[in-house]
C-alpha cells in the first residue's frame, strides 16, 4: 500500500508498506533478522521524504529495526516508553500524530546506519537530505495476554475433543 502523509507546512513522507512483496531485494533484508522468530516479522516498510519531510511524532506498538538507505534522517526519541493513556493525539488526522512530544535524545542516521526502536517509544523522524530513503523492518510485539491466549488455543487444538480431565 502506498501512502503519502503530510504534516504541517506541507512536508510529506511517502510510505510503502509490505515493500518486500514488490521487490525481491527488499525481501532479502528480512534475512538479516533470522535470529528472531519468523512469526514475529510483520513487514518491511520503505519511506522516502524530501528535506523536512516527516509524519510527525508518533508511537509504534512493535519492535522496529531501521536501516538508512540513501540520504540522512534526524531521529528524535523520548527516553522512556509511554503508556497508551499518555498518548494524546492531534484530532482529525488519518495517522496517529502525538499532540505533545519532547525529545530526550537525537541522532542523524547516514547511509548504512541502523537503529533499534522498542515498542511505545515516542519518536519524530525528519529527512535532512534531497534523496532520503529508509527501511523499517517491523516485528510484532504481542501483549502477555495475547501470547498466553495463543499458547492455550494452540495446546487445546491438539487435544482429543472427547478427552476428559482427570
Amino acid at each position: 500500500a502506498l501512502e503519502a502523509r503530510a504534516r504541517e507546512g506541507g512536508k510529506w513522507t511517502l510510505l510503502v508498506n509490505e515493500a518486500e512483496k514488490f521487490a525481491p531485494e527488499v525481501e532479502e533484508l528480512r534475512e538479516l533478522f533470522d535470529f528472531l522468530p519468523r512469526w514475529r516479522l510483520d513487514d518491511v516498510m520503505v519511506s522516502y521524504a524530501p528535506p523536512g519531510g516527516s509524519i510527525g511524532a508518533h508511537i509504534d506498538n512493535y519492535d522496529v529495526f531501521l536501516l538508512q538507505g540513501l540520504g540522512e534522517r534526524r531521529w528524535e526519541i523520548e527516553a522512556r516508553p509511554r503508556d497508551a493513556a499518555a498518548e494524546r493525539l492531534h484530532a482529525g488526522l488519518d495517522v496517529r500524530v502525538l499532540a505533545d512530544f519532547s525529545s530526550d535524545q537525537a541522532s542523524t542516521l547516514q547511509p548504512g546506519d541502523a537503529l533499534y526502536l522498542p515498542p511505545r517509544y515516542a519518536h519524530c523522524v525528519t529527512s535532512t537530505d534531497e534523496q532520503c530513503l529508509s527501511y523499517s523492518i517491523g516485528f510484532r510485539a504481542p501483549t502477555d495476554a495475547e501470547l498466553v491466549r495463543s499458547f492455550v488455543e494452540h495446546s487445546a487444538a491438539s487435544l482429543a475433543s472427547d478427552a476428559l480431565w482427570a
